[in-house]
């Protein structure tokens, strides 16, 4: 299939365009989406090394240090997958119709051996 959005081919079972970000839902399978900003903390450990992050097994974004992206997603509770060199988190995050944006800063959490990606805040608006 190809994105409404941005018109690139996805694979047929696709729930995000993986170049864009827009949903591939239709609009009436959900009363409403909420525009997420996925932010990726800028700090100096693990600057090289891009995070990948998934909502719902579909990848809709690979982020730099520093950068973020825009996306539609449709209200309800989706899993949130952050992906590094050293493994993945996986967090439940409820995308509530009373909110019109949301935001989700991405980070990393140091440890005594290691380190891993995680959502180190959500905010709703």
């Amino acid at each position: 299939m190809f994105c409404t959005n941005c018109g690139k081919e996805i694979p047929d079972s696709s729930q995000f365009c993986e170049y864009c970000g827009k949903s591939t839902q239709s609009k009436l399978q959900s009363t409403k989406n909420i525009q997420v900003t996925i932010q990726r903390r800028k700090k100096f450990t693990g600057c090289a090394i891009p995070m990948s992050v998934f909502i719902d097994n579909q990848k809709v974004a690979k982020l730099k240090n520093g950068e973020s992206t825009q996306i539609e997603v449709p209200a309800g509770k989706h899993q949130v997958i952050v992906e590094f060199w050293n493994g993945v988190s996986k967090t439940e995050v409820d995308f509530s119709e009373k909110y019109s944006k949301m935001y989700l800063e991405i980070g990393i959490k140091m440890g005594l051996v290691t380190s891993k990606a995680v959502i180190t805040q959500i905010k709703g608006e």
